[in-house]
């Protein structure tokens, strides 16, 4: 689920996230940097790929999810996320999933 695809269903040229939520490019977002860093933590927290607690499940687990944190990290970098996609806080948190609650 990514926030710049298009979706074919609503015909809307745009991202799916800005469809949605309605999102006026000419106004500012209402979503704070520190959010968005906290909320990328608390996702990064709640992937759980091995379930086990001795030291090298937790090894394994830190070398499983390296890969996705850094794309994640990327993809929903403060700057972008608020000067190319514009996402609001209702939108951002739409990306993100709605059963997630952050901080």
């Amino acid at each position: 689920m990514c926030c710049w695809r298009t979706s074919a269903a609503d015909g809307a040229d745009g991202p799916v996230a800005t469809s949605i939520a309605h999102i006026d490019r000419r106004k500012p977002s209402d979503l704070d940097p520190v959010y968005i860093i906290d909320a990328e933590n608390g996702l990064q927290k709640k992937l759980i790929v091995v379930r086990s607690d001795d030291p090298i499940s937790r090894e394994c687990q830190t070398s499983a999810t390296l890969n996705f944190c850094m794309h994640l990290r990327a993809t929903f970098a403060t700057r972008r996320v608020l000067e190319k996609y514009h996402l609001t806080r209702e939108a951002f948190d739409w990306v993100l999933g709605p059963k997630l609650h952050y901080v």
